[in-house]
């Protein structure tokens, strides 16, 4: 029963997910009466065109500026999202802010590989989901670049593949919206020091923005180091009936999460760690150019081309299964010189390349708000895994004492191709009813480097619908309800290890290639929301989503396991939020059962 009262105070992190002292300055004074004079608008798409009223939208989209995530502080955006936002809680399993598994609703946005993803994550309308997984680096998204976001809950076939859960839609910021500029610098426990500087102006027709932060820290855990660095630039030609932007983003970033200890070994000292190193390094670039043209006052052309690049390199250092006795002696212990082979060091490197296009056509005609859209993602990923043999040393870390073996070798390409419609019909003043359709067609091809085994060619096609509506029973309190439905395509490390008669390790020591199902969400979600004199907003809803043929990671003893299918699992629960103003302060809180 996660809770949370969100500030600018850092939460301690429970279960229950409580963060308490709801403090924020306000960038507007609490209203004595309700004022209905501003309505805010919300985009129903990945790409512009649809824009709604809020209470014209049939499920609780949640949404952020930049002024709200500057004062909830956090260093990552998970983490800022997890204090703002109701429903979302974020475990950093690997001890790294920047390594985190965010969660909404029971679904999952990972770094980690295993993880079940369930929430499609995008930055100025590109998919940031990795193919190779879909898992979410958060430490690639510019994070002082953010202008606002907002989460779309279900399974809104709108947003594509593997939003089962939701989809988190990231805009940056632009010269002309954001002017001026601002530096920060910081430090902190733990050898933490970073800042941040940004820049933004325009004269007549174009506009511009730059961004860049950095940040080192010897982290509070032993042997856990770290340093971010992100580049962030944005470039616009605006007229009174056309934009054009150009968006370019750099990430060099070296991560060390050292992940879970024994509870004997915390209970002797927190600072500890098992093994190490447990190193990531992420470096990324993207460069993606957006349009939009108005060709009238009710039709509007908008499309993005995207070309995006990441490497990864994981080095982890592991104990030797066969040593588990020995190991068992030297946690309780503090035996050293366990053997010449009792450990291990996996290394895996990591390159994609993503490049696609999306075309959207939205039309207003009467009572009626249409878009019609297509998309098309081509996405390679090279995948290679080394081990090398080695020893534990008294320090806990590993000492190389063999050859470095290629264990695996991994070519995976995936081409998804989309359709899409919606539709937004005012039947009267106060009710809207909007439907949606989208088709997918996703061919994922394995090649294995190293033999056959892992070769394979699979194609999964879809077609999700979504119907809702919005209700104004009063002019500040709706009811809203509706149904959707997503799908999430197996990826090529799930495809590569699906075997259960051949488990593997992860990130991977991939043994066959059998068929898996794609998982189907369907999703029902229903409430109310409304606005009290003084400003106090407020939501109360439900929702139920079942996952059919959900694909989940099945442990088969010590770090071994496979992706398989299981039949049916739910998500369900209930969400009440609260957030106003008082005085020169802000305040939110929210509940989820």
């Amino acid at each position: 029963m996660p809770y949370q009262l969100c500030c600018s105070a850092t939460p301690r992190r429970t279960l229950l997910s409580l963060a308490i002292a709801a403090l924020l300055p306000a960038s507007v004074h609490a209203e004595q009466t309700l004022d209905l004079g501003s309505q805010e608008v919300v985009g129903t798409t990945p790409l512009p065109g649809i824009e709604l009223p809020k209470d014209q939208v049939p499920s609780n989209i949640q949404s952020l500026d930049d002024e709200d995530l500057r004062r909830l502080g956090g260093q990552s955006l998970a983490e800022k999202l997890q204090r703002g936002l109701p429903s979302v809680n974020v475990n950093e399993i690997q001890g790294n802010p920047y390594q985190a598994d965010l969660n909404y609703r029971g679904f999952t946005a990972s770094p980690l590989l295993g993880t079940p993803q369930g929430l499609s994550v995008f930055l100025d309308g590109v998919r940031v989901n990795e193919a190779f997984g879909d898992v979410v680096h958060w430490d690639l998204i510019p994070n002082t670049a953010i202008a606002n976001m907002a989460l779309v809950p279900g399974s809104n076939p709108l947003y594509g593949l593997n939003t089962l859960g939701g989809a988190l839609a990231l805009q940056t910021k632009r010269g002309d919206t954001h002017p001026g500029g601002s530096a920060e610098i910081y430090g902190g426990s733990f050898g933490r020091q970073g800042g941040a500087i940004e820049q933004g102006g325009s004269h007549e027709e174009f506009s511009w923005y730059l961004a860049a932060e950095g940040m080192d820290e010897d982290g509070w855990r032993d042997h856990s180091p770290s340093e971010v660095r992100q580049l962030f630039g944005k470039f616009a030609w605006t007229t009174d009936t056309t934009d054009l932007a150009l968006t370019l983003a750099h990430a060099d970033n070296d991560l060390i999460g050292n992940g879970l200890i024994p509870e004997s070994m915390y209970d002797q000292r927190r600072e500890s760690i098992f093994t190490y190193p447990d190193q990531t390094e992420n470096r990324s670039h993207l460069m993606a150019l957006s349009a939009s043209h108005w060709l009238n006052d009710n039709d509007r052309l908008s499309g993005t081309i995207y070309l995006r690049r990441t490497r990864t390199a994981t080095l982890n250092g592991d104990g030797n299964d066969e040593y588990e006795d020995e190991y068992e002696a030297w946690e309780d212990g503090g035996f050293i010189g366990v053997g010449p082979e009792s450990g291990v060091l996996n290394r895996t490197r990591t390159a994609q390349r993503a490049y696609g296009l999306a075309l959207q056509w939205a039309r207003h005609v009467g009572a009626h708000q249409f878009a019609f859209g297509l998309s098309h993602d081509n996405t390679r990923a090279s995948f290679h895994q080394s081990e090398q043999g080695g020893e534990l040393t008294d320090e806990r870390g590993i000492a190389a004492s063999e050859e470095e073996e290629q264990a695996n070798s991994l070519l995976g390409r995936t081409r998804t191709s989309s359709l899409y419609a919606t539709d937004t019909w005012a039947l009267t003043d106060a009710l809207q009813l909007t439907g949606s359709l989208r088709y997918n067609r996703t061919r994922v091809v394995n090649t294995d480097r190293m033999g056959d085994a892992l070769n394979g060619d699979f194609t999964y096609r879809k077609l999700n619908p979504a119907l809702g509506f919005a209700w104004q029973l009063r002019p500040a309190v709706t009811v809203y309800g509706g149904f959707s439905q997503g799908n999430r395509a197996p990826t090529p490390i799930e495809l590569g290890c699906a075997d259960p008669a051949n488990p593997c390790s992860l990130p991977n020591a991939m043994a066959a290639d059998p068929f898996l199902e794609q998982v189907v969400t369907r999703t029902l979600e229903v409430g109310v929301r409304g606005e009290l004199a003084g400003g106090t907003r407020w939501n109360l809803g439900a929702f139920r989503s079942m996952n059919h043929d959900d694909l989940l990671f099945v442990g088969t003893g010590g770090s071994m396991g496979y992706f398989t299918n299981f039949g049916r699992t739910r998500r369900q629960g209930i969400e009440l939020g609260l957030a106003g103003e008082l005085g020169p302060f802000d305040w939110r809180g929210g509940y989820t059962l």
